[in-house]
Order: structure tokens, then C-alpha cells, then sequence
């Protein structure tokens, strides 16, 4: 257990010193307003984004049955995508809207009661599945993992450029 409260810690704190890295790159290049540009939220929100493909997809595989189930690796991913699912909403700025190299639909901007729904109910979906995770109980897992999966893909099927 207590390997398990370090992984989380060691998450914890991974994200929050990216977190940190991103505002400080765009505290020397604020807008004319006085904040950061909007291709600096898009940059955050995109890092956001891949930090938890890196984790998610390879937990993925695992429930898929592509690749062996290692309990403390799985939990130790599961516990990242947890802590970043919170960072979502941050890199959604307004001044965001419209722009450039992004997969956002200029939907969330014109509903984001619906957005910050969606992604609190993926922030509940992944908490859920870090703790589930601690088990090392695949069967318990499983069903939190796809939780989850859905609620990201929730927000995905409404807010996200369909790139098929």
C-alpha cells in the first residue's frame, strides 16, 4: 500500500510540475490582454490530451487481453489519468475558440455547462477507476475501465472534430 500512495504521489506530482512548465513557457509570451495566448491553452490542453493516451491506451490493451496484465503498472497509469482528467477544462479558454491545429469543436464554447458536465463525469470515471485499480482485481477493474472509456468518449462524440 504504501508503494501504491508513492505511485500516486510520484503522479501527483509529475503532473502538477507539467502543469507548471506549461504556465511558465506561456507566463514569457502572454497575449496583448495580459494572460496566455490562446495557441498556448491549445498546446496545454493538447499535452493534457496525450499524457493520458500514453497512459490510457496501454491499460487499454490490457483489458483487450493484447498484452499482460502487470497490477502495478496498470494502477500506477490508472492513478495518472486521474490526476490529469482535472487539468482538462483548464486549456479550454475562451480565447481558444476558433482556433488553429485543433480537434475542439467551437460546440464547446456555446455550450459549456454540457462540456464541464462531461468532463467532470470523466474526472468521477477515472478517480473511480484509480481506486479500483489499487485492488489489482482485473475482474473488478474491467468494468471501471470501460466506465471511463465511455465517459471520455462521451465528450468525444459531442465535442471533438470527427477525423474518420
Amino acid at each position: 500500500m504504501l508503494q501504491r500512495s508513492r505511485s500516486f504521489k510520484s503522479a501527483l506530482v509529475a503532473a502538477a510540475l507539467c502543469a507548471g512548465l506549461a504556465i511558465s513557457a506561456t507566463a514569457h509570451t502572454e497575449s496583448p490582454a495580459g494572460g496566455p495566448k490562446p495557441e498556448h491553452y491549445v498546446k496545454y490542453r493538447q499535452s493534457v490530451f496525450n499524457l493520458i493516451r500514453w497512459n490510457f491506451g496501454p491499460m487499454a490493451a490490457v483489458v483487450k487481453g493484447q498484452a499482460a496484465y502487470d497490477s502495478a503498472r496498470f494502477a500506477t497509469q490508472a492513478t495518472r489519468v486521474a490526476a490529469l482528467a482535472p487539468m482538462i477544462t483548464e486549456g479550454f479558454h475562451p480565447s481558444t475558440k476558433g482556433a488553429k491545429k485543433t480537434e475542439a469543436k467551437d460546440d464547446i464554447y456555446a455550450n459549456p455547462a454540457e462540456f464541464n458536465r462531461l468532463a467532470k463525469d470523466l474526472e468521477t470515471a477515472s478517480a473511480n477507476l484509480a481506486r479500483v485499480a489499487q485492488s489489482g482485481n482485473l475482474n473488478q477493474i474491467k468494468p471501471a475501465f470501460v466506465a471511463t472509456g465511455k465517459a471520455c468518449g462521451a465528450c468525444h462524440d459531442k465535442f471533438k472534430v470527427d477525423d474518420h
